[in-house]
């Protein structure tokens, strides 16, 4: 799994912690990696 966003320079980066594909998790499940909340979380008006 891949999330590519642009950095510095434009230069992109893939941003996702975690397996190369769906396998890895089916083979790990108790594998956990935890949450990143940004400085935006809980601060969605009205939702």
């Amino acid at each position: 799994m891949q999330l590519w966003v642009p950095g510095r320079g434009g230069i992109k980066a893939d941003i996702v912690l975690g397996h190369d594909d769906v396998q890895g998790y089916l083979d790990h499940p108790g594998t956990y990696f935890g949450a990143t909340c940004g400085r935006y979380a809980n601060r969605i008006a009205g939702g």
